[in-house]
């Protein structure tokens, strides 16, 4: 549990170039090349305020609506045990974002970004693959799912040798009308 007198209270501060940095609150900003550090707030393609604000909310909505995402025209639905449902399911090796079975039964791993697809996101989604396939899906397949606001070109790159990943973007469209 955090507690904010051993952990110190943080921050979001933008620092010279408008990027987005954490740092202890009062105190200096984390310089590091770990890209979990950084946030992104704007794409090239889709101003912040069309983002998801935070990764939850893009986890809850991609939930409710599994079968309208294009993947292989086989309807999803959440994966179900006694005790657990696909929706941040706990395993030995982390916490999967979303895990999904399609109607021949293939298991389908989802892990999400709200920003930027880092390339280490291809380990992180082989892990879970990996445990999913020995643990739940016995003789089943199991793909990955990388959704992301934008998916960089190392990302890319790296998911191209692994057929049984897939990369996906999403934008968010909002639209305000009249009402009747």
């Amino acid at each position: 549990m955090y507690d904010s007198i051993r952990h110190r209270q943080w921050e979001l501060r933008a620092d010279s170039s408008g990027r987005l940095t954490v740092g202890v609150a009062g105190g200096s900003t984390i310089e590091s090349d770990d890209a979990a550090l950084e946030v992104d707030v704007e794409s090239p393609r889709t101003p912040a305020s069309l983002a998801f604000p935070w990764e939850t909310h893009l986890r809850d909505f991609l939930a409710r609506n599994l079968h309208t995402l294009p993947l292989r025209n086989r309807p999803l639905r959440l994966y179900q045990e006694e005790n657990a449902t696909g929706i941040e399911f706990q395993t030995d090796v982390g916490r999967i974002d979303l895990l999904a079975i399609d109607t021949m039964g293939e298991l389908v791993v989802f892990e999400l970004k709200l920003g930027r697809g880092p390339d280490y996101t291809i380990g992180q989604i082989l892990r879970y693959m990996g445990w999913v396939r020995q643990n739940i899906g016995l003789g089943k397949q199991v793909r990955g799912v990388i959704i992301a606001q934008t998916i960089d070109d190392k990302l890319r790159y790296a998911a191209s040798e692994i057929p049984a990943v897939q990369l996906l973007e999403y934008e968010v469209q909002f639209t305000i009308r009249e009402a009747d």
